[in-house]
């Protein structure tokens, strides 16, 4: 109930907002998320009573039930490929979708927003569902993620964790359903292996970005794809 609850919750904050930066042109959205999530994070930290701040809050319950299933809440083998099964459902909504109007419709407004508007479609409507469908995506798997760690803190909401989403998608394949899966998958073990040999990881990573930026401007899978078609 409570995931459920988030999704919507998440959803509906995501258009609010969505509907104000919609409005701005140019680089000024991506400036006012980045505004958005630091005063998120400091409004957390200052209300430390409801939030736990920095030491967060834990999850009181030991185990989610699915009628006569329970599953054990925290880091165990059951949840994590209970956790693996929507994330199955959002790969096979994004595959199907690819072929459908609606997002064909989405790329073209990504790729020529003044043109889409021209050709008549509303593109304030649907960059608005888009905001609120990543939102609820983002709330969703932030719910998924106190439900595995069984505790949720203020540093969720530091900035550092919206570059590395960045920085999955980029690696991996923008535009690409596994592209930004393949990204965790080389670019997480990576820092780990990294982090034992070297203090100052960020280097390394921003190396990685780089090189992925001249070689492979669209990512592994991205790259992959487009070598495949020539």
């Amino acid at each position: 109930m409570i995931v459920v609850v988030t999704l919507i919750a998440t959803m509906i904050v995501g258009a609010l907002f969505g509907a104000i930066f919609v409005r701005m042109t140019g680089h000024n959205p991506t400036i006012a998320t980045v505004i958005l999530a630091t005063a998120g994070l400091l409004t957390a930290n200052a209300l430390g009573t409801i939030t736990g701040s920095e030491d967060g809050l834990g999850v009181s319950a030991a185990a989610v039930g699915f009628g006569a299933l329970s599953i054990e809440l925290g880091p165990t083998t059951e949840l994590y490929y209970l956790l693996a099964i929507p994330l199955v459902i959002l790969a096979a909504i994004w595959h199907f979708s690819q072929h459908r109007d609606f997002w064909k419709i989405v790329r073209a407004v990504a790729s020529n927003e003044l043109r889409a508007q021209q050709l008549g479609y509303n593109v304030r409507l649907r960059k608005i569902v888009i905001f609120a469908v990543s939102a609820g995506i983002a709330g969703f798997g932030g719910a998924l993620y106190a439900l595995l760690m069984k505790h949720v803190s203020s540093t969720t909401f530091d900035l550092g964790l919206s570059v590395n989403a960045i920085l999955y998608a980029v690696v991996g394949g923008l535009g690409t359903i596994f592209g930004p899966i393949l990204g965790v998958l080389v670019i997480y073990p990576l820092t780990e292996i990294v982090a034992h040999y070297f203090l100052y990881v960020q280097i390394v990573i921003g190396a990685v970005l780089i090189f992925t930026a001249i070689i492979m401007p669209k990512g592994i899978l991205g790259t992959l794809f487009r070598r495949k078609r020539t």
